[in-house]
């Protein structure tokens, strides 16, 4: 079977639109990269431009995690000696031009070459939640349900290793009880067995009166290394005194 090529008449560009109000901008810039790629696409060819377009609105209100937002730096350079410059991300984000963050998050993601470069063309990123381009009659994308945690497949997920921790904490107490619950050849209870995980790494301790042994000086080779500095920095301080 031979490997099959898409033909620059065989690609077919959608357009998707996507909000931006609150998804993660890693996340967001993840999932806009392959599309642009055309990664999501079965006959994908990595040298071709045969991703989608899309239309990314509401730049402005894209979230970061942690202290990203007051710690992320955009760099730049005057071109003068000591003209390193920087902006942070919540200082892009306040200026005149939030849609940068959300751009060179992509870019950053695209091969920088001149393919890469044409795949960035296909990219219209806009702060607010208005765009030029509703005779395209671009297909909605929830990219924020697919990272949310209210993701029913996510849901489901958490329901079934809740019930698998159930399951293994009822066998760890059934366990427990009976092991607990032990008689000895009189009939008498006896004490609970010593779990073998308490002892398998425990050490015999030593009595209260016994001396810590002497650390050994060394293996012959780092004795050998050790007299031959001193014969050195005695030969040393030879020369310095004849001087």
């Amino acid at each position: 079977m031979k490997t099959y090529t898409a033909k620059p008449a065989e690609i077919d560009k959608k357009w998707i639109l996507i909000d931006a109000e609150g998804v993660v901008l890693g996340r967001l810039a993840t999932i806009v990269a392959s599309i642009l790629r055309g990664k999501n696409k079965p006959t994908f060819t990595p040298h071709m431009d045969m991703g989608d377009n899309v239309i990314i609105i509401n730049a402005d209100k894209v979230q970061m995690t942690g202290n990203k937002r007051a710690d992320k730096r955009y760099y730049w350079h005057t071109g003068h000696p000591g003209g390193i410059k920087f902006r942070t991300a919540e200082q892009v984000l306040e200026s005149a031009h939030p849609e940068r963050v959300v751009i060179k998050a992509v870019e950053r993601m695209i091969s920088r070459n001149s393919l890469g470069r044409q795949q960035m063309t296909n990219l219209r990123v806009y702060a607010g939640a208005e765009h030029p381009h509703e005779a395209q009659q671009p297909t909605v994308l929830d990219v924020a349900s697919m990272n949310s945690e209210e993701h029913p497949e996510r849901l489901i997920m958490a329901d079934e290793i809740k019930s698998l921790d159930a399951l293994k904490d009822a066998v760890a107490g059934a366990a427990a009880s009976s092991a607990a619950v032990a008689y000895d050849a009189d009939g008498a209870e006896a004490a609970a067995p010593v779990p073998r995980s308490a002892t398998r790494w425990a050490a015999p301790m030593p009595p209260a009166n016994a001396k810590t042994p002497l650390r050994a000086s060394g293996s012959s080779r780092a004795r050998a290394k050790l007299s031959s500095t001193a014969r050195t920095s005695t030969r040393i301080s030879r020369v310095r005194f004849c001087r």
